[in-house]
Order: C-alpha cells, then structure tokens, then sequence
C-alpha cells in the first residue's frame, strides 16, 4: 500500500469496519470489495480492525486471521451463532445486539458500519442514551439497503413482519448516525424518495479501490466474445440480457463466439426458477455456445475474463455504485452497462445503453459490428481514497453524554416512580431494596396497593408501610381496578415532572433511575424504554447473568410493525409526566393485557418521540401464571389494534383486524412450519426414513416460501 495522498501527515486513529461481507471468508459482492480496500487503505496509516459479521464460507477462522494480519489488519469474526443471545428478537437485531456488547468497551476512534442487515442498531442507539461511543464517530456506508434490493428483484418481501423490521433499522442507523455514506448521488435521492430521513452530515465518496493497481492496459475484445458479469438474478439484468439476446436476427446471432456468465446464481422469483437452468435452457435454445462461472471470487473473475479477452456486459435494471464498472474500467476491461442507478457516474455516455430489450439489443448489434466504446470510466481511486483518509483526520464527532449529565447535574429533575401492587408481597420487599440502592436520590416511589386479596400480601404491605424510614416510599391503597387503574392512580399523586413505572414483582438496577434521567435529557425525546433480563419465578433474586433465561430486545417506534409485534419496549421506562397525561395514561380495561405495548403505541401515534436505550435497567420476573400469558391472546391484540384505529382513518381498524393481522398469523405459522421442517431434516434425532418422507415437503414448502 502507498503512503498517504499528498504527503499529508495524518495522525494514527483506531478504526474499526464492521461488515457481513468481506473478500475472503465469503462469496463477496461490492459490500465486501468496498470493506477490503478501504481496510487496505487506512491500515497504511490507522490502527485498523475488520469485525466480520458474515459466515466464513472459505477456509477457517485462523487462516483469515493470518491473512489480514499480514496486511496490518486485525481481524475478528463475530457471529451471532457463535455467541449466542436468548432472545426470541430476529436474527439481524440479536447481530446487532452482539456487535454491541463487543464494540462498547473498545476505544475506537472511528466505526464504520453498513446499512445493509443494520449491524450498527444498537451501537447506535446507545450512542444516543448511554454514556457508549460518546468520543466515537460512527459512519454508515450506503451500498443496497433491504428495502432497495427488494424493489430492484421485483419481488415480495419473503417474511413480512422480520423484513419490515430490517428495512426499518437500517433507516433508523442512517438517521441517527454520526455520518451517512453514499458512493452515489443516485442512493440518496432514491432514499430520499421513499422518504428517509438522514443525519445532518451525509456525503458523497467513492468506494475504496487498490491506488496500487493502477490501470492495466486496455485491450481489444476478441471479436463476438460476450461475457455477463454480476450476480445471475433479475436485479442484476439477468432476464433482460437473455431477453435482448433472443431478439437478435440469426445472422446477428452467428456473430456471437462465446457468451460466457460470471456471478453467483440466484433465484429468479418472477420465473420461478434458477439461474443457471433458465440461463442453459435459453443458450442450448439459441444454438450459442456458453458457460456458467459461478465459483469465482472477485479478483479470480476479472482474472477470467481478461484472459477471454471479453466484452463486459452490465445489463441492470437497478444498481448503485456497481464494483463491476470499477474493476472493468482498473483492468482494462472494456465495458458497456445500463444507464440506470449510479453507473452513469462512472461511465461515460457512449458506454450506455436504456435498460430495456430494445435498448440493450440495439447495443449489442453495435459491438458485434465493431463499434466498441473507446472512452474510459470516471472513477479516480485516488480521489477515493484521499476522501477516506481525509474524513479521519477530523474531529471526532462527539455524543451528547456530557452535556446532558451536566444538565442533570445542575437541575436535578424529580422522578416519580410507580409501583401498582397486587398479591406480590414475597417480592415487595427485594424490589424495595432495589429501589432504595439507586445511585440517583431525587425521587420518590408510590406503591398502589390495587386491593390485595392476597392476606400474606395484604400484611405484607402494611408492613412495609409502618416499618420504612424512608419518606421517598409513599404507600397508597385502592380498591382493585386492574394494572392499568393502579398505575394511572399512582400517575395522579406523582410529583415529578418524569414518571418511572416498575411492577413489584421486577428487580431495577442500582443504575435504573440515572440513566433513565440521562437518556431521556439526551434525547431531548418523550419516553425512553430498555433492555432487559428475564429470570424464572422461582428465583428469588437475580445474583448473576447465569440465572438469566432471556433478554428482551426492543428496537423503537417502528411503527409499520408495532401492530403485530411489540418493538416498543416493556412499561418499565421512563416517560414526561405531560405526554402521558395528554395521551390519557393507560388504557383501564380489565379482560385484556398488553397495556405496555398499548400505551407505547399510543404514544408514538400521538407524535411523542420514544427511544430506546439498549442497556438491561431491570431484571423481569418470567411467570407462567403472568396476566398476559392467561387473557385472550385475540383480545388482546385487538386491544392493540384498537390504538392504531384511534390514530388512523376510518377504515384503520377494519382493514388491520380482518386483513393485516390474520395475513401476518396465517404466514407466521408458516415460516414456523418452514423452520421446523429444516431443524427436523438436519437433526440427528430423526432418522433416514423420516428425512426421505420430510424431504419432499420441505421442497415445497421451500418453493412455496420463496
């Protein structure tokens, strides 16, 4: 690698890539090529780390150690099957959650994520409620976000409700942090189309690439040799080229040598088919003579077709930034490529086509007649990598921790804690203990006796209430009216400004109530929920994390998924005492539960800003004999559905009780069935004759889900 552009004199940062796509342990694609070379580069000045995300696909853990070390990157392969979370939170969200608790006590100066499977959530969310990554710039890099290469596939999403998730966090990192990334103009005015919201900075700056290989010389492609580069799908162009091949005459045909295609094969959902078997089909159809190279990493496949002395062909219907036009234009590779996307900022004009049959045909009839574009291509690598180099030696982009903490410090805001109590009282007095072992003084607890029927209880709390010294604890009692009415009662006699609700039976942490105040003056936001733990009834208290069955991952107000699922957080959180008042508190109706996910709902409906810190402020007590594991699991959805149709037109209710949510159950049990059906085949408990009679189900249920 060559010394920094420009003889700059550039002060060593800690840097960390985190990305699910690398060259080497993957089948890479442009993520991946990009997370390579910029590793590459800034490892010529900067202490760099590659976090791996992704499956190693290709050799082992310890050769890809060695590999990088060898280039003076440290390497480390983070996998959320490898260290697992308890969770029942999407694959993705539990990644996130994992990369988090890596990354939150490292000292990196620079983190660059991807929008692409939203590694960055939870760094990210913490960057605005916890006191992590507050001398930490954290950057999204802009390549092909869920939602982006679901359109450019033309097809429906596979899983709804997890891919609806997806598409939202990695809005929400682009968003949120510190800087946004693009290679292309193009990306973010096709975001800003679909209306994402950016952080302040966001800039244009072409993807990394080796300065080393500077341009190999140009040749003549042999005449009639034609070669498909990009991954073998419809996004790619793959249909269209078939498709304008086809409508060439036989004489034109006769002049085509060899088409050859190179990328990994997809699933061409349009057709119902595979690649590779309608890509066989066409070209034995067409008499041409083809081959299929699907087991080339990127470098091998520039190293193919310079030695087929090919014409590249680009035929995508939607693109970005493509690495195919990089790598063809540093190789001497002559191309031609679809006007769409961001290629028409790399190419030059007489390189493109319009991306239809018509357009594409018309192309190729030009280079089978000899017309090969002579003009190069307009990217510099070492503008891109003066730009990358350039951005870490800026200030580091500070979090609003400090401030924040000293505001607190200064006005010291009164926080009210409520406590609804019913037939609790073997753990009154552990969550009281809790309480009193707070690192911030300036509350008070109200503890609503909601008409115990319970006489052990019933004592229990009178006990409490003659025998605490404590004038924070104020005791209160009602006659029974549900959770919801204990919590609105004790709303209704709070003094703060800032209420906190705990139920009696959960634990807080000794840090609950100061980073609940913190976060939520960080923010500047409404409510903000958590984290965290969950342990069995039968433990009296958690001592430590062994003790603790799951961890509960909210991720915030995503609000096109929070009508089936509780994305939200729990109703331990801390919420302004004039929001809640102004959405009318908690819902009192007794035959039903949910009142967190209902009230959290109602909030972000209204137009309050909820946020999410992802720290474990309490410990959950799991019981079997839990309200919300003993109602109508009907009624109580339609509690939730009942908050959307408040907000919403008229047709709100109907169209998400009849339609939306019977649609999401119907494909839930589904992809339930899909996922058992594979654990089955490849479980050691199930034997060769029940994986031959499976098999044949999990084959259509396979084609079935795609």
């Amino acid at each position: 690698m060559t010394p920094p552009i420009d003889g700059k004199t550039l002060a060593k940062k800690r840097v960390c890539i985190v990305t699910p796509d690398i060259i080497g342990p993957i089948h890479n694609g442009g993520i991946g090529t990009h997370a390579y070379y910029l590793a590459l580069e800034l490892a010529a000045v900067h202490d760099v780390t590659v976090l791996f995300t992704g499956p190693i696909e290709h050799q082992d853990e310890s050769h890809w150690l060695e590999f990088y070390r060898a280039r003076k990157i440290s390497f480390v392969h983070l996998n959320e099957v490898e260290k697992p979370v308890s969770s029942n939170a999407d694959w993705f969200i539990k990644r996130s959650y994992v990369v988090y608790q890596f990354l939150k006590n490292k000292d990196f100066d620079f983190i660059h994520f991807q929008e692409w499977q939203a590694n960055g959530l939870h760094c990210i969310l913490a960057k605005q409620t916890t006191p992590y990554f507050q001398n930490t710039t954290l950057t999204v890099d802009m390549h092909s976000s869920t939602e982006w290469i679901h359109e450019g596939k033309g097809h429906w999403v596979h899983w709804p409700v997890p891919d609806a998730k997806l598409e939202w966090c990695e809005r929400y990192c682009c968003q949120f942090a510190d800087i946004v990334i693009s290679p292309s103009q193009y990306m973010f005015d096709y975001c800003e189309g679909k209306k994402w919201e950016f952080t302040a900075d966001r800039r244009v700056m072409r993807n990394c690439f080796d300065r080393d290989a500077l341009q190999e010389p140009a040749y003549v492609p042999e005449e009639g040799v034609l070669v498909f580069f990009g991954r073998l799908e419809t996004r790619k162009g793959l249909e269209l080229f078939l498709s304008a091949v086809e409508s060439l005459s036989d004489e034109e045909l006769k002049k085509i040598n060899k088409i050859v295609f190179v990328g990994k094969s997809e699933w061409l959902a349009g057709l119902q088919r595979d690649a590779t078997h309608f890509i066989s089909e066409t070209m034995r159809t067409l008499g041409l003579n083809f081959a299929i190279r699907t087991d080339l990493d990127s470098m091998q496949a520039i190293d193919f077709i310079r030695a087929q002395k090919a014409l590249m062909i680009v035929p995508s219907i939607v693109d970005n930034y493509p690495y195919t036009i990089v790598e063809a234009q540093m190789h001497g590779i002559p191309v031609i490529a679809s006007n769409v996307g961001g290629i028409p900022e790399l190419l030059s004009e007489d390189c493109l086509f319009v991306p239809n049959t018509r357009g594409l045909a018309a192309k190729l009839r030009e280079v089978l007649a000899g017309k090969i574009p002579a003009s190069g291509g307009k990217y510099d690598p070492q503008v891109a990598a003066a730009a990358w180099l350039d951005i870490h030696n800026e200030p580091v982009k500070l979090g609003k921790r400090a401030s924040a903490r000293a505001k607190v410090e200064a006005e010291a805001p009164f926080v009210s804690i409520c406590v609804p109590y019913y037939n609790y009282g073997q753990y009154l007095e552990p969550m009281i203990q809790a309480l009193s072992a707070s690192t911030y003084s300036n509350f008070e607890v109200i503890i609503v006796n909601d008409g115990s029927t319970d006489k052990a209880s019933a004592d229990k709390f009178v006990e409490m209430k003659e025998t605490s010294t404590d004038s924070r604890f104020v005791f209160l009692s009602k006659i029974n009216g549900g959770i919801g009415a204990a919590r609105n009662f004790a709303a209704d006699n709070a003094k703060g400004d800032y209420l906190i609700f705990c139920d009696a039976d959960n634990c807080s942490t000794p840090e609950m109530i100061e980073e609940f105040v913190t976060a939520i003056f960080m923010t500047g936001g409404d409510v903000v929920t958590c984290n965290y733990k969950a342990f069995a009834e039968t433990i009296f208290w958690p001592e430590d994390d062994t003790k603790i069955e799951y961890i509960y991952l909210p991720i915030g107000p995503a609000m096109e998924v929070g009508m089936v699922a509780n994305v939200f957080g729990d109703a331990n959180s801390i919420m302004r005492k004039s929001a809640f008042d102004a959405i009318g508190g908690f819902q009192t109706e007794r035959h039903t539960s949910w009142e967190d996910w209902d009230i959290l709902a109602r909030f972000c409906l209204a137009g309050y800003r909820l946020d999410v810190c992802p720290e474990e402020l309490f410990w959950y007590r799991h019981t079997d004999a839990g309200f919300s594991r003993n109602t109508s699991f009907y009624q109580n959805h339609q509690r939730i559905l009942r908050a959307y149709a408040d907000y919403g037109p008229r047709y709100m209710g109907p169209m998400l009780r009849n339609l939306v949510v019977p649609l999401h159950y119907g494909m839930d049990r589904e992809h339930q069935l899909a996922n058992q059906l594979s654990r089955d085949l490849h479980s050691h408990r199930v034997g060769a004759t029940i994986k031959r009679e499976t098999k044949g189900l999990w084959k259509m249920a396979k084609k079935l889900f795609r």
